[in-house]
């Protein structure tokens, strides 16, 4: 009887795995199809892949937060972008499928890896070769069969590559813990999994706090080597960017914290994992009740497990999403599968671990049944929660219309704004925005998008493709778009034609009439645009000269800028008849420079102005508004932001009207100068070097 029941369970085991391994071969089969798709099939592909161009190029893909008109993060350490060129180089293929075959490639390594790890766990309680064949086989197939790794396999994402280092690294390390081998080649891929994504710091972390149980003097020395070395590659990093590095992995990643949105992972994790993370819970608590009786692998994995929890609780930052969790739920996977082979290796001696043994296959079975009667479907687009199959295949048969975007995108002169940033490096156009990570730095004040939105009323941008049509804007729309940047594009650009889920929008007649010919017309070549707010223009010179004011017909415009406790000089050759106003602090030192006395701290108003028919004639004041602009070092003006305070009679150019609120709250102004000045450092600091 005791043998027909262990056959019998084990025969559940064999079945258990099979179901797994169907649902492992329809990840390869469908990563395979992903490899070979040439457009985008997530979000993030699109920014990873124009900084992999950068790469491949010679240029970094960092730049400093203060960079002018800068509005693209590299969010990650270089690590996969550069195994990503290099592998494409290898084998000769485009980028796209060079980065998701390295997921793939990696996603196929880590289950490998859980495999070895969960058939040495089993050592002791298994001898027999079948049984840990089947433990790892369990292993493998149980993390190949998980939701988040079926949709992360295929994609041009740094996780995959980053798990299987993380994995590696500590496998290593536990197995070969006090060994010098162990120490220097788990720690090296531990470190390479950090420089792969910044938040893998679990695994490190877990071997550091075993070693440091084991071998206390050993840890010490180990620990500061692997920080020594973190510190080292972060620092060489920050050399070659000049800084910047620090501003795209650390204070670009700071986004905001949703409890809402943690609470609604965790329950759709628990409700598609439950059996797992029940598993690893039962694990985790007899392990750590058996802790120093534990092999040096079973420890490391003890405290690996809550380690990555907590680490993937930072899923409730604003634009997370379920990889977060890969890591943990696949320690979670060995853990549960580590239980089952030690309560078959106890039974059926020990009725309790019987049932348990038999509970635990029962809770298996109707975790694979449950699994394959859902019917969820995964949308990237409406950002709905969706488990289980990749639209991969609804993505295929959407190639036509595809091919169709694409070669739109070809034929537009100039650069575009499109939410599908791969189809912008697909399309030969370089990536100037990442529309989520833009919105998301100008709410925490550390952009502001006042140049950007400027060109978009410009029409400057060739054209605009959507997945939404901008009169009628979905939610998830007002994570990747400000409010006044969908008004600006609904005010400047009009849809020439929908293709399938793409909107594509081209500048209105309008627009483009008033930013090109219409100024031409008035003698002016520089000119920035409609101004429907402030626009940044290469000198006062350009925009300011008389036949274009007297043309425009506007009876009075403003610079601002900051005084700073020195005389400043204003240089414009149009200027040069222009009378200073007698009460004016300041004074014409040749026909074409005014020099402005020393003002305090402050804002301040440069005007030209005429009543009627009379003169221009130019002024100073303190000023109501905000800073917009702010001089060189030396004084000088480089660049000027300049409005007029009325619209134009009878005329299609647009300027700000008149009215009571500023443009930006004291608070954003005060960010907006010590961008400024940063950046004015930064360019001062290049130069000397």
């Amino acid at each position: 009887m005791q043998n027909m029941l262990r056959i019998g369970m084990t025969a559940l085991l064999a079945l258990l795995c099979l179901s797994l391994l169907l649902d492992a071969g329809m990840l390869i089969h469908d990563s395979g199809l992903s490899i070979l798709h040439p457009f985008e099939m997530d979000y993030g592909e699109g920014p990873l892949l124009a900084q992999s161009k950068l790469l491949q190029q010679g240029q970094w893909p960092y730049f400093s937060l203060t960079q002018a008109d800068q509005y693209v993060v590299a969010n990650y350490p270089p690590l996969f972008h550069l195994l990503t060129v290099g592998l494409a180089k290898l084998i000769g293929q485009p980028l796209l499928l060079a980065g998701r075959l390295l997921a793939l490639l990696s996603t196929l390594a880590a289950g490998v890896i859980l495999a070895a790890w969960a058939a040495t766990l089993v050592g002791h309680l298994l001898p027999n070769r079948f049984a840990k064949l089947l433990v790892g086989g369990l292993a493998l197939t149980g993390f190949l069969s998980l939701d988040y790794v079926y949709m992360w396999s295929g994609l041009f994402r740094v996780d995959m590559l980053a798990i299987a280092l993380a994995y590696g690294g500590a496998f290593w390390f536990a197995h070969r813990l006090g060994r010098l081998d162990g120490l220097v080649l788990g720690g090296l891929l531990m470190l390479a999994a950090c420089f792969t994504k910044q938040s893998y710091l679990a695994a490190p972390a877990a071997c550091g706090l075993v070693l440091l149980v084991q071998r206390p003097g050993l840890a010490l020395g180990w620990g500061l080597t692997m920080v020594a070395a973190g510190l080292a590659l972060l620092g060489g990093l920050m050399a070659v960017t000049h800084g910047a590095i620090w501003d795209n992995l650390v204070t670009a990643n700071i986004n905001e914290f949703i409890l809402a949105d943690l609470l609604r992972y965790l329950t759709l994790m628990l409700r598609d994992n439950w059996l797992f993370i029940l598993g690893a819970l039962a694990y985790l608590c007899l392990g750590l009740r058996q802790f120093r009786r534990l092999s040096s692998d079973a420890r490391v994995l003890v405290l690996y497990l809550p380690l990555a929890f907590i680490t993937s609780l930072s899923i409730g930052k604003i634009g997370s999403n379920f990889n977060y969790f890969i890591e943990w739920l696949g320690l979670a996977v060995v853990a549960t599968v580590q239980l089952g082979a030690w309560l078959l290796s106890r039974s059926p001696a020990h009725r309790l671990a019987t049932g348990a043994g038999s509970l635990l296959l029962l809770l298996a079975g109707a975790f694979t049944l449950a699994k394959y009667q859902g019917d969820y479907q995964w949308d990237y687009r409406s950002q709905k929660v969706a488990i289980g199959e990749r639209n991969i295949h609804d993505e295929q048969a959407a190639l036509p219309e595809l091919t169709q975007v694409l070669r739109w995108a070809e034929q537009q002169q100039g650069n575009l704004i499109a939410e599908d940033m791969t189809l912008l490096s697909e399309s030969g156009h370089p990536l100037v925005l990442q529309p989520f990570e833009e919105t998301q730095l100008v709410r925490q004040g550390l952009w502001h998008e006042l140049p950007l939105r400027s060109q978009v009323l410009a029409g400057q941008f060739a054209g605009l493709i959507l997945f939404f049509d901008l009169d009628e804007v979905p939610d998830y729309a007002h994570q990747r778009f400000t409010d006044p940047m969908l008004a600006a594009m609904r005010q400047a650009y009009e849809k020439q034609s929908q293709v399938g889920k793409y909107h594509l929008y081209v500048p209105k007649p309008e627009t483009q009439k008033t930013a090109s010919a219409l100024y031409n017309q008035a003698g002016c070549d520089e000119m920035p645009g409609p101004l429907s707010e402030p626009v940044r223009l290469e000198g006062l010179a350009d925009w300011a000269g008389q036949s274009c004011l007297q043309y425009q017909g506007a009876q009075r415009y403003t610079l601002l800028f900051h005084g700073q406790g020195k005389a400043l000089r204003v240089a414009s050759p149009a200027l040069h008849e222009v009378p200073v106003a007698a009460d004016a602090p300041m004074r014409r030192l040749s026909s074409t420079e005014f020099e402005l006395a020393p003002l305090g701290e402050g804002l301040y108003e440069f005007i030209l102005q005429r009543q009627g028919d009379q003169d221009w004639r130019v002024s100073v004041r303190p000023s109501p508004h905000v800073i917009l602009h702010m001089p060189d070092a030396d004084g000088h003006w480089e660049t000027s932001l300049i409005y007029a305070e009325e619209n134009l009679p009878g005329s299609e150019i647009w300027f700000v009207p008149e009215q009571e609120t500023p443009f930006f709250s004291e608070a954003e102004a005060n960010q907006y100068l010590s961008r400024s000045q940063q950046a004015a450092k930064s360019s001062q600091t290049k130069v000397q070097g």
